[in-house]
């Protein structure tokens, strides 16, 4: 090893003038620059690096926009299509409920002379079961008068038919004849 003072010699031979390469004293100073260098070299890199990141991230960005414009664009297509097509459902679907409305309002038409004739008739047929009732009523009383009459021409009858049984039992005994009858029946008979 030499001494960092000693002057340097060449190949061949000659001495150069003394030359002090690297001195203790200068250590830190190199360094320092030595890391100075490297810090700018980095922060050169990193800057650069950054831009060329920003730069292509711009292009990402770009292309990007680029795609969900023309995704955008073809989603309003094909919403408007379904635009056109859920107007067509609607309208078609407007109809049928206006077809179903006059369909009820025919059939409560319907059902409202239906409702009325029912009840024509209902209001008739409790007339008819009124007077019906009114004419069993006055019937029941009748059969009951006619009953009540049967019942005493009935007693009549019988007091008749047994006052004519009596007359023709004194009749049959008013016409015959008084028969000698022994006191004592077979008399004779007797042993």
């Amino acid at each position: 090893m030499t001494d960092l003072t000693e002057p340097v010699r060449a190949r061949d031979g000659v001495h150069i003038e003394q030359a002090y390469f690297l001195r203790a004293k200068h250590l830190p100073w190199v360094c320092g620059i030595l890391l100075f260098g490297a810090l700018c070299t980095g922060v050169a890199g990193i800057y650069a690096g950054s831009t060329m990141q920003a730069s292509k991230n711009e292009q990402d960005v770009i292309e990007l926009k680029e795609r969900l414009a023309q995704q955008k664009l073809e989603y309003e297509q094909r919403l408007g299509k379904q635009s056109a097509q859920y107007a067509i459902d609607v309208n078609n679907f407007a109809d049928a409920i206006s077809k179903f409305g006059q369909a009820l309002d025919k059939m409560d038409a319907k059902n409202d002379l239906r409702a009325a004739e029912r009840e024509r008739a209902q209001a008739a047929a409790i007339i008819a079961a009124q007077k019906a009732a009114a004419a069993a009523a006055a019937t029941a009383q009748k059969t009951d008068q006619i009953l009540v009459k049967q019942d005493a021409v009935q007693q009549q009858v019988v007091e008749a038919a047994s006052a004519v049984k009596a007359t023709e039992k004194k009749l049959d005994t008013a016409t015959r004849g008084t028969a000698a009858v022994p006191p004592t029946p077979w008399a004779g008979n007797r042993r």
